[in-house]
């Protein structure tokens, strides 16, 4: 489980984004429901309902914290990078191509 600190800068979010992409990190279950866009958006949502995933902020401060997929499934959730990570880790494991912008 990995998070890192990220300072305000596209070229710290291009390095932070290429190191915590981990398609090899996603469970079986995420792989499975990540054969679509539309399909892997049903699960995170019903994950949120059922309280498997929840919002959480990151500390106040200069720097955003951005996450694994394993740390941010450790930890119950996150703020919207570590789901985005998460998602696009989930899609890139089933074959299908994603990117964090």
């Amino acid at each position: 489980m990995k998070c890192l600190l990220i300072p305000a800068g596209v070229g710290s979010f291009q390095r932070a984004a290429r190191e915590l992409l981990r398609p090899s990190e996603v469970p079986q279950e995420w792989r499975q429901e990540a054969t679509s866009f539309a399909r892997l958006g049903g699960f995170v949502a019903e994950s949120r309902r059922a309280g498997l995933l929840q919002f959480i902020p990151d500390p106040k401060g200069q720097l955003d914290r951005w996450c694994t997929p394993s740390a941010t499934l450790a930890r119950g959730g996150g703020d919207c990078d570590d789901l985005a990570i998460l998602c696009a880790s989930a899609l890139r494991s089933s074959g299908c191509r994603a990117w964090i912008i």
